[in-house]
């Protein structure tokens, strides 16, 4: 309907939408049908009026710019090509033109912002080279890899992705899940689409070695057959769509790719939000508790054991208190990255909340390992911490315990390392203690530094 209304029409729709004044409606007047639609149909995506209006003041100097060239050139006194240039981003003037600079911020055409790239512009049609030149400048390159064995299907799929022209995709082909596999595990893919019936692989059986071989990757299944429930299975085991072959028309194969890329970043970083703390980065009480039940497992089945540090940091109430909340924070920040520091990449680091910290040490079921450790950390703790321009120190009590020698449940693990923190906690912090509940239900003696 926009397309059949004039500049006027078009601007009592803005007025309306935005109660814009009848001086700004006015910069309307001199537009072209396909600027107007562009701009409207901008103005009807993103709801933002003023700004839309600023950029039909950029567009209508275009214009202005772009008619004086005309004029000039017809009386011979310019060149008939001009360059926009990404050094400095500003087009030249005609002579005795007033001087003027594109803004800093982008300049809009229709849905698309172009940043500076160097473009040859035709006298006249300034407007609508960029607008082009803008579209190609963001047209972005998918990396795709086909599993596919026939090769009809296979060359139908890429003819219809050759034809999507807001991206760019390159095809790597492969036509048996032996390929597959070795191509990703030698190259990034940023998705997949995996026929299910291959000479080496059928049914779900192919989608979960593809996700076993890379768990973060889209996957698109295509399948020549309409089983809904087949299709219902495959997402729930992890696809991101299930197209059907011969039912693949127009864009529906490169927007279905599109939306599964986003779709799985969407969801790994919602995975993300609830795995781990958003102050520090570090694993959050949810994701530490599994894998504290992971650490037994394997400990019972290596016979290796693990140990299990508990920390809570001393005078940490007073930074808050003294410097504030935003102090406090950073404060913690600096903890979890000194805690990164003095352990393995191997080992769990886990904020529980609050100044409350864990660690667990994989392979380390001695008290000399578990105290060399603590040891390390007390000392990396000790040292001031910067923050508002401040130094600030704080300290840390560790209790931790040893497994398999604690044969307790996960629970139980957790509540003797904590109970071994308060002991240390009470001997002044700066302070390990190691639970030892052969000997006795409460803390050992075991302690760094000894008692005086």
């Amino acid at each position: 309907m926009l397309r059949h209304m004039d500049c006027l029409s078009k601007g009592g729709v803005l007025r309306k939408l935005f109660g814009l004044s009848a001086e700004r409606l006015g910069l309307l007047q001199g537009i072209d049908a396909v600027q107007s639609d562009l701009f409207l149909s901008s103005v009807m995506s993103d709801r933002q009026g003023i700004p839309i209006i600023n950029r039909l003041h950029r567009t209508r100097e275009i214009r202005q710019h772009d008619m004086h060239i005309e004029e000039q050139a017809e009386e011979g006194s310019v060149q008939k090509h001009h360059a926009l240039h990404k050094t400095d981003g500003s087009i030249p003037p005609p002579p005795e033109a007033p001087q003027w600079r594109l803004p800093d911020s982008p300049v809009f055409f229709g849905n698309h912002a172009l940043r500076g790239y160097t473009y040859s512009v035709r006298i006249g049609s300034a407007s609508s080279e960029l607008r082009r030149a803008s579209s190609i400048a963001h047209i972005s390159m998918v990396k795709i890899l086909l599993v596919e064995d026939n090769a009809v299907d296979a060359q139908l799929a890429q003819d219809i992705l050759s034809d999507w022209n807001a991206d760019q995709f390159e095809v790597v082909h492969v036509t048996d899940l032996k390929q597959a596999l070795a191509a990703l595990g030698r190259d990034r893919f940023q998705a997949v689409l995996l026929d299910l019936s291959l000479p080496d692989g059928h049914g779900l059986a192919t989608l979960q070695e593809v996700q076993g071989t890379s768990p973060g990757i889209p996957i698109v299944v295509l399948s020549g057959f309409a089983d809904q429930a087949a299709a219902l299975q495959a997402v729930q085991q992890g696809a991101q769509d299930y197209l059907v072959k011969g039912q693949i028309q127009g864009d529906l194969l490169a927007r279905s790719i599109r939306y599964a890329i986003e779709r799985k970043r969407t969801e790994e970083r919602l995975t993300y939000l609830a795995q781990y703390d958003q102050l520090t980065g570090l694993v959050n009480r949810a994701l530490f508790r599994d894998r504290l039940e992971q650490a037994v497992v394997r400990a019972r089945r290596t016979n290796q054991g693990f140990a299990l540090l508990l920390l809570d940091l001393d005078r940490f109430k007073a930074v808050n208190d003294t410097l504030g909340h935003d102090a406090g924070d950073a404060v913690l920040k600096i903890v979890a990255e000194r805690l990164k520091s003095c352990v393995r990449e191997v080992d769990t680091v886990a904020r529980m909340g609050g100044d409350e910290f864990t660690v667990i040490l994989e392979g380390t079921a001695s008290e000399a390992g578990a105290e060399t450790v603590a040891k390390r950390i007390v000392q990396t703790l000790a040292q001031p911490c910067a923050v508002s321009d401040r130094q600030v120190s704080i300290g840390t009590s560790i209790g931790g315990t040893l497994f398999p020698q604690d044969q307790s449940d996960l629970d139980d693990l957790l509540k003797h390392a904590d109970s071994a923190m308060y002991q240390a906690k009470h001997r002044g912090g700066d302070t390990f203690v190691l639970f030892a509940p052969v000997q006795t239900p409460f803390p050992s003696t075991s302690s760094w530094p000894p008692a005086a």
